[in-house]
């Protein structure tokens, strides 16, 4: 080939250019626990020892991604970046020279395991049935010394050398010293993960609401069942763990609960542990904790700001507070979250709490929310998930992007969470999405908004209608992914998780299966045992597949991709949505403020710039376990 080279080329040889960066002696040098992760309280400056990597001379004018290569139990974000890291451009460049800064941290250190009964199997109760029930998991907490004359209740973990990955947390960043991670012990595999720090740590095998027993630790040779084990995490790369899981017989239960007993009576013969904290108890500013009176005169301000009146309550009865999923990367699409969450917000006269999927979020975004958070009265909590090994991988951004909204929905959020709506990045919300909330999904896990199919002018790109999946589904509606409602309890018992990760395995070794991931994949599963409710369709309009006529009545508006027109996300939602200028004005003057306030008060150039354009994609969308080829239809980039 390099005598004869190809006369052209359909994308180019080399897509991606390396550097290497290794942690020097004094780098990893530490004189206690976590001391080289860098802190979000230090500056920079401080750390002239950090390794670095450059790229010099770059002179492309393609759009590139600045990501790491790291090993597979770190969790690596960028800590310090002015840039957008997903979207570069050498000639934007800012900075010295035209040069791209961004500082990266090691956020948390992940451990993996599995947990087994006797002779490596799941652990099984008396009558041979398996025993791990839905939604099994352990929790993961830094312990204390224990006090004076008092001996250890913990059982020690097997220190095997073997790696195998996987991961899932929570962790209050405002409160490094409590620690809690919550880990999903997977069915069949038995597998769980939970992200870590340095020390010496607490795991307890956590009831399960549903189930009639207990789960305990037990050592590799059997003996007494205990509520809890030990683990000492020192390295940056840890060994695969195993706990051996046992129920306890009904005299072991009784046994327990006269110990627990005593120790209530009696605490000093018991550890001490800090108490168990999310990020939405402590991480967040206390001004967040809003009444229902400041509510309403936030979305009275908002409805003000966009032009158009509040949406009717959905209820009148005693507001709960409602939990929405959304992930974003990069500038553009976490300028479309911030805005989605300002519509929602201002219609939704309940309490707030939003899940933001950390990995993908950029440090701009992170500096940015807790202070909207504060200003518009929601809550907010980032959650992470590491990429299972034993799952087979994803190597572009986008479709990573798409499997994380599907894959782990078991394993983001706390046990304690019985439902989610996710609403994706580019959607303007014009309802209360309490209805949502409250909705009846009668059984089914979730339910999702079939596509609709009244705009003529974009008939024959109607993928759903014709081909492989006409033929597969028959007379059950494709639906659309950019808005959900998970029953979380649900999802857990009938053990959706594990069905969707395996169904997925089996499918995406073909390489022109689940083209369109987070879609094609809960639609496929319909026929797997996952029947999905059909949401209302007012609940999702986009100008792509709606008749105009349908406008009128839409509750949320998407940005989906139009095949004719390829027309540019900001254009777009100008142009559509009437009141998502104004949206955006107020986003973008709160960004300003916060720039301002952060350089002490100094005057800035207010006047916008645009982030970049989103880049349509074309999917070829192929059909699920087939190798047939459909019509070929964008998909938005979340």
């Amino acid at each position: 080939t390099a005598m004869l080279p190809p006369r052209s080329l359909s994308s180019l040889p080399a897509r991606s250019s390396s550097s290497p960066s290794v942690f020097s002696s004094s780098a990893s040098d530490h004189t206690g626990p976590s001391s080289s992760v860098l802190s979000s309280a230090t500056p920079a400056s401080s750390h002239a020892d950090i390794p670095t990597a450059g790229f010099l001379r770059m002179t492309t004018k393609q759009t590139l991604t600045l990501r790491l290569h790291t090993p597979q139990a770190w969790l690596v974000r960028p800590f310090e970046a002015e840039e957008d890291l997903d979207n570069l451009r050498v000639g934007d460049a800012g900075g010295v020279r035209g040069a791209v800064r961004a500082v990266f941290v090691l956020h948390a250190v992940f451990l993996e395991g599995s947990a087994y009964g006797k002779s490596g199997r799941p652990p099984m109760l008396a009558d041979g049935k398996e025993a791990l029930p839905p939604g099994a998991s352990i929790s993961l907490v830094h312990r204390d010394p224990p006090l004076a004359g008092t001996s250890a209740v913990g059982v020690p973990i097997s220190d095997t050398t073997n790696v195998y990955e996987l991961g899932s947390a929570f962790r209050s960043d405002a409160s490094p010293s409590k620690f809690h991670s919550e880990a999903l012990v997977m069915a069949g595999r038995g597998y769980f993960q939970a992200a870590t720090d340095f020390g010496a740590f607490r795991l307890v095998a956590q009831p399960v609401r549903e189930a009639p027993f207990r789960f305990g630790f037990s050592s590799h040779t059997g003996g007494q069942i205990r509520d809890t084990a030990e683990l000492h995490l020192a390295s940056f790369l840890p060994p695969l763990q195993y706990l051996r899981l046992a129920v306890r017989s009904e005299s072991e239960e009784k046994e327990r609960e006269n110990a627990e007993e005593e120790r209530r009576v009696c605490p000093a013969s018991a550890w001490r542990f800090p108490p168990t904290v999310l990020p939405s108890e402590e991480a967040l500013p206390s001004e967040t904790s809003k009444t229902a009176t400041s509510i309403q005169e936030v979305v009275a301000k908002l409805s003000a700001v966009s032009g158009r009146p509040p949406a009717p309550p959905f209820s009148k009865t005693e507001c709960p507070t409602i939990h929405i999923f959304s992930l974003a990367s990069g500038h553009l699409y976490e300028r479309l979250l911030r805005i989605m969450v300002l519509t929602v917000r201002a219609n939704t006269p309940c309490p707030l709490h939003f899940w933001f999927l950390d990995i993908f979020l950029s440090p701009l975004f992170k500096e940015i929310i807790p202070q909207m958070a504060a200003r518009y009265g929601f809550e907010f909590s980032f959650v992470n998930y590491k990429w299972p090994s034993w799952l087979i991988s994803q190597t572009e951004k986008q479709r990573l992007i798409w499997a994380y909204k599907i894959l782990f929905l078991d394993a983001l959020f706390p046990k304690d969470l019985d439902r989610i709506i996710y609403i994706d990045a580019d959607q303007t919300v014009r309802a209360d999405v309490r209805e949502l909330w409250d909705m009846d999904l009668g059984g089914a896990v979730y339910g999702y908004t079939p596509f609709c199919n009244s705009n003529e002018d974009t008939a024959r790109f109607r993928f759903w209608e014709t081909g492989y999946w006409k033929n597969f589904l028959g007379e059950i509606p494709y639906h659309i992914s950019a808005l959900y409602v998970v029953d979380l309890k649900e999802f857990r018992r009938q053990k959706a998780g594990d069905v969707l990760r395996n169904v997925y395995n089996g499918l995406s070794k073909d390489k022109n299966s689940l083209a369109n991931l987070d879609q094609d994949l809960p639609n496929y599963c319909q026929k797997e045992g996952l029947p999905i409710k059909s949401l209302p369709p007012e609940w999702l309009w986009c100008e792509t597949w709606c008749s105009q006529g349908a406008k009128k009545k839409a509750k949320t508006i998407d940005l989906c991709n139009n095949p004719l027109t390829k027309e540019p996300k900001l254009l777009q939602a100008a142009r559509i949505v009437d009141e998502w200028s104004a949206f955006d004005a107020e986003v973008r003057a709160f960004d300003e403020s916060v720039k301002r306030a952060r350089l002490g008060g100094e005057g800035l150039d207010t006047a916008g710039t645009d982030a970049p354009a989103a880049n349509a994609s074309d999917n070829q969308a192929a059909s699920p376990g087939s190798g047939e080829t459909r019509t070929g239809h964008d998909r938005d980039e979340l």
